[in-house]
């Protein structure tokens, strides 16, 4: 809560709080009335093939599971794609939402996408002094803002998406397997609890044509509605958002929910 940031191997949990341990060998013990938000990671699973079963609990766990998850009377028996030995028993009363995608359709965000930005005075994200703080705090990121909080457009969270901040380009790879795009598009509530900025343009662009534009999308509106786009035969889509009215202040935007519908065979 006070601004710090700390980085390390979780090494104890407690009542009180957690320890963690740097690449160096020291100690930073954290309580729980101090921090903000915790990430955990393990190594990334191997690609999941086939249909891919997402189980969403009401305190916000996000369980991904292959093959699908089957009922047992109370509980989902679900195998984890990154525990496949393991069999986990989730409760069907602390499930908020199960669902499923590598059939007909993808989540964009699953893609190998690649993203860059580009401040007011032509800075991009390479280049040179404070670069590791811009990719922090102004590179996109998958399914939270970058302060680590759920995506939230007008009040509602949603589980999927990008977050971006101006001027953002993200690029994904379609290979013509797909045949429709469809998204939300608006700026985070983040952006809408200060009444300063929050106001960008955006774009769709498939193999160089235009296919989607809105002016001066404003913090606190709405979101808007991408599509249905037609797709078919398109090698590479990009997903654009660049300065509004008010320039470069919280230009925190979100493309909430975007869905690829594989090409017909």
């Amino acid at each position: 809560e006070g601004g710090d940031a700390f980085q390390g191997l979780l090494v104890s949990v407690d009542d009180q709080g957690f320890e963690l341990e740097d690449e160096r060998g020291r100690t930073e013990r954290v309580a729980w009335s101090a921090f903000r938000v915790l990430h955990l990671s393990n190594e990334k699973p191997p690609p999941a093939t086939g249909i891919i079963g997402e189980i969403e609990t009401h305190d916000g766990s996000r369980l991904l599971a292959s093959p699908i998850p089957s009922f047992e009377g109370t509980h989902l028996g679900v195998s984890l794609l990154s525990a496949r030995e393991k069999q986990l028993q989730v409760p069907t009363g602390s499930v908020r939402r199960v669902s499923f995608e590598g059939g007909a359709f993808d989540h964009a965000t699953r893609l190998p996408f690649t993203s860059t930005f580009r401040t007011p005075y032509g800075e991009a994200d390479d280049d040179g002094p404070g670069t590791a703080f811009r990719k922090k705090w102004f590179g996109a990121r998958v399914d939270r803002r970058p302060t680590g909080c759920p995506l939230r457009l007008k009040g509602v969270e949603y589980a999927h998406g990008f977050a971006v901040h101006a001027h953002s380009t993200i690029r994904l790879p379609l290979a013509r397997a797909y045949g429709r795009f469809e998204s939300l598009f608006g700026v985070d509530d983040e952006a809408a609890e200060v009444k300063v900025g929050g106001i960008v343009d955006a774009r769709v662009v498939a193999d160089g044509e235009t296919l989607w534009e809105a002016k001066g999308v404003k913090a606190g509106e709405r979101p808007r509605r991408v599509g249905p786009l037609d797709v078919t035969g398109v090698e590479e889509l990009v997903l654009e958002v660049t300065f509004g009215a008010e320039g470069y202040m919280r230009d925190r935007a979100t493309w909430a929910e975007p869905i690829l519908v594989r090409a017909a065979p």
